[in-house]
């Protein structure tokens, strides 16, 4: 399950309130692909993002989590979270039903900063590890 603090923290980026119902999805979907071993809860939860039309409202939430997440994760180097945070960005790019003009420059600066995180990894693994 995700941190207190790390869901607090989400919320504070986002204006309107959340239903019951939208909360426990949010909770299950983010706990699904970032708390789970279970293959079929993770796979489940990639569908939903992927298919469910009715996510227009969560897209602000789920595209601060991602940001959000991986910059922690790039800062801890927890290439597993990563992997699953840009899963969730692929569910939720192939979701024919969302508009996600407003959101992709929020995410844009996490690009940016993975990618470099990505290149020095390899480069530092070329010089020290040569084949």
């Amino acid at each position: 399950a995700l941190p207190i603090w790390l869901i607090e923290k989400f919320k504070e980026y986002v204006a309107h309130e959340m239903s019951a119902e939208q909360q426990l999805y949010y909770r299950e979907i983010t706990g699904a692909c970032l708390g789970s071993a279970d293959a079929r809860k993770i796979n489940e939860a990639l569908q939903s993002l992927s298919l469910d039309p009715g996510l227009n409202q969560l897209l602000p939430r789920f595209t601060e989590f991602v940001s959000e997440g991986i910059k922690l994760n790039i800062v801890q180097k927890k290439m597993s979270s990563l992997v699953a945070l840009v899963k969730m960005v692929k569910a939720l790019l192939s979701n024919k039903n969302l508009n996600l003009e407003k959101y992709v420059w929020s995410l844009q600066s996490v690009w940016f900063g993975f990618a470099s995180w990505f290149f020095r990894f390899t480069s530092f693994f070329r010089r020290f590890c040569p084949s």
